[in-house]
């Protein structure tokens, strides 16, 4: 089903999920971004998200922007997409300025749109604001196959290799137990566009971010490519 841009919206109740549920009956999730607790594990934090939420929705008329890439609804009837005021100011973007979201997003995100709420993301980081006031960025070592949660690591590839299934990212000496990064073929053709290919990321300082599984140690799945970013040497 088709969901339009839905004007003249209010607000009926701000779930600690991050949801926003409408007085029209419908119910929005923010698109390409995940609460604090999935990364940090506080859910105090998620709670300083609705907060500001409220604060910033709270009594006005605002527009629901379904994802570009997904105009439709999911099998809970929820619409994933964004939220404006009426001057414009995105309820995503507000939080990512403010710190208090990471960036996530989906496989069939356009790279710059993704690139463009990392850049929102960055700032934040560097201004030490919301949950950036703590280190939240792990090196490859102390990622262990036990965690299995969403990680933001940055460090130094140490082999990249691509296959007939994409490839693979790794971060240590051993690949049977260190830190990896495991590429979808998508990713690996969009990579190969913009870097050059897998193996021209040898050596190269970049920051990944992902869920983390047991697969010969801690592995993250690489879906989106702007999920990999270049940092400098």
């Amino acid at each position: 089903m088709t969901v339009d841009t839905l004007a003249g919206q209010r607000v009926q109740e701000l779930r600690s999920t991050g949801e926003i549920m409408l007085k029209s009956g419908d119910t929005v999730c923010l698109a390409d971004v995940v609460m604090p607790s999935v990364l940090i594990g506080d859910a105090g934090m998620d709670e300083r998200v609705i907060a500001t939420l409220k604060i910033f929705l709270d009594g006005k008329d605002i527009q629901v922007v379904p994802s570009s890439d997904w105009a439709g609804r999911d099998r809970y009837g929820r619409i994933s997409g964004d939220v404006v005021d009426p001057t414009g100011l995105s309820a995503r973007d507000h939080l990512l300025s403010a710190g208090l979201v990471m960036v996530y997003a989906g496989a069939d995100r356009p790279a710059g749109e993704v690139t463009a709420l990392l850049a929102r993301e960055d700032l934040a980081r560097e201004q030490e604001r919301g949950l950036w006031r703590s280190p939240q960025v792990l090196d490859p070592a102390q990622v262990t196959a036990s965690r299995q949660t969403m990680v933001l690591v940055e460090g130094i590839i140490r082999r990249a290799q691509e296959t007939s299934s994409g490839g693979y990212l790794n971060f240590g000496d051993d690949w049977r137990t260190d830190f990896t990064v495991k590429v979808s073929p998508a990713a690996a053709k969009a990579l190969r566009r913009r870097d050059g290919g897998l193996e021209a990321l040898n050596g190269r300082m970049v920051r990944v971010r992902g869920w983390v599984r047991p697969e010969n140690g801690p592995m993250i799945d690489l879906d989106q490519p702007a999920h990999l970013e270049l940092l400098p040497p």
